[in-house]
């Protein structure tokens, strides 16, 4: 399961919009079936506006994947990033 899923110049759009955290909150409460804290949206914001930084280099191409949140199969553990 995925809550987020774009290439590179998708994430770096919603990034810099500030839509991200809103896409988030929607694709959590669709993929998950309920929301999460405001706690959670707050650490969205700031950790994924650092992740911008480290993607919006050219050197990496526009279609390389990005995927949020995704929960390991038969597994509780999941990839923030």
């Amino acid at each position: 399961m995925i809550t987020y899923q774009a290439d590179k110049r998708e994430f770096l759009g919603h990034t810099r919009y500030g839509d991200i955290e809103q896409i988030l909150l929607k694709q959590a409460q669709n993929v998950a079936g309920h929301g999460v804290g405001p706690y959670q949206v707050t650490a969205w914001k700031h950790s994924l506006m650092e992740m911008f930084k480290v993607l919006d280099d050219d050197d990496i191409p526009d279609d390389a994947g990005v995927a949020i949140e995704y929960q390991l199969l038969q597994s509780a553990k999941r990839i923030d990033f």
